[in-house]
């Protein structure tokens, strides 16, 4: 019976050694044969000596829980009734856990808690109402929520539109960014480059919060941005039909490269650093989708390695980079979908292992590859025949 829900592996590797300690189960947190486990993102976070998370049961619905002197008990019951509060996005920010939760009478708000059900308790009611005060796209928490300089940045209502806010933490320190407007609405893919905030904007482009004047200022004039890098050559941003490259001003900001950014996953990044090159997928008439690299010039954007040949083919993604290497999903007529590896020349680009043998894919949905400092992992199929 699969009922050891995530907070029970969670618990187990972090205060356990897993080698000499008796793993058990520490709450049949939803008793019966249904699962605890909840949808969202940043669904725990560690604060003290205590774990806050979200679980859900057949009493309470989606709630906020915590894990704290070997006991596990519902933290508060903000929404009454087995509907729950749907918390999630969890984090820490001047000692204090902040995370988004709704109520009957109030949409998606922020919520702050010290770890006490008192001290749980709503932030600040940007929108007042049933509609949502805080916004999230649903691709990650990355993409919508930042901590940076003792303050979380996240999406938030205006009266008008969804625009940059941050807080620190209490209701006098959660405020919209200055000289923020429409221009502004709905910022995502919130990056740090050089102790500085940048963001995009899906109507104009990418901005940067000033770290002396907090203007929000626009750095690349474009629109459709996918995804933003910070690199030791300059912040790279890639959108569909364009590469390009900025030091952090207006003035300083210059297109590498047309391209065309094929279809791939929306929650994954599209570019990686390695070494003294950047590498993303591009598709043209002749090769399709492939892997390319840059140095951040246009004579320096160049393909890796024609993998599939012709011009159909698998966007490489899902690149993770493991002992100077990057290993991604990608595809050969051969092969199928599989877990390839580059060490950025054409020689060293190459299938990792046929996990499926033939041209059946070896990943499964959703696809992840992770890595710790010694070990690479990734979840895969395979067909067995009897």
């Amino acid at each position: 019976m699969i009922k050891c829900f995530y907070v029970f592996l969670l618990i187990s590797f972090t205060f356990f050694n897993a080698v000499s300690q008796k793993i058990q189960l520490l709450k049949d947190i939803n008793p019966g044969s249904g699962s605890s486990a909840v949808n969202g993102d940043n669904l725990y976070v560690l604060y003290k000596d205590a774990i806050i998370f979200a679980a859900k049961n057949a009493e309470f619905g989606h709630e906020v829980w915590i894990y704290k002197n070997n006991e596990v008990k519902l933290l508060k019951d903000i929404n009454i009734g087995i509907e729950g509060s749907d918390a999630q996005n969890f984090f820490v920010v001047n000692n204090k856990v902040l995370f988004t939760a709704k109520t009957k009478n109030q949409g998606f708000e922020l919520w702050l808690s010290d770890g006490s059900t008192e001290g749980t308790k709503l932030l600040k009611e940007l929108n007042p109402g049933s509609a949502d005060g805080v916004f999230t796209n649903g691709f990650g928490p990355e993409s919508t929520f930042k901590i940076f300089n003792n303050k979380l940045y996240f999406t938030g209502y205006n009266g008008q539109y969804f625009i940059l806010f941050s807080t620190d933490g209490t209701e006098a320190g959660t405020a919209a960014l200055k000289n923020m407007n429409l221009n502004h609405t709905f910022p995502s893919d919130f990056t740090i480059h050089n102790d500085e905030f940048y963001f995009e904007s899906s109507l104009s482009g990418v901005f940067k919060v000033e770290k002396n004047t907090g203007n929000v200022i626009n750095i690349f004039p474009v629109s459709v941005v996918y995804n933003l890098l910070s690199t030791k050559k300059g912040l790279f941003c890639i959108t569909s039909n364009e590469l390009w490259i900025s030091q952090g001003t207006l003035a300083s900001t210059i297109k590498i490269y047309n391209i065309d950014s094929p279809t791939i996953n929306t929650d994954v990044n599209r570019m990686v650093e390695l070494g003294n090159f950047i590498y993303f997928p591009n598709s043209t008439p002749e090769f399709g989708p492939e892997l390319w690299r840059t140095d951040g010039t246009p004579q320096g954007t160049k393909i890796v390695k024609d993998q599939q040949e012709g011009k159909e083919g698998y966007t490489p993604q899902n690149f993770r980079i493991f002992k100077n290497k990057i290993y991604y999903k990608g595809e050969t007529e051969q092969t199928g979908i599989e877990l390839f590896v580059t060490d950025g020349t054409e020689t060293g680009t190459k299938l990792v292992k046929d996990i499926n043998p033939g041209n059946f894919s070896g990943f499964s949905l959703p696809s992840y590859i992770l890595s710790d400092s010694s070990r690479l992992y990734f979840n895969a199929n395979k067909f067995f025949t009897p």
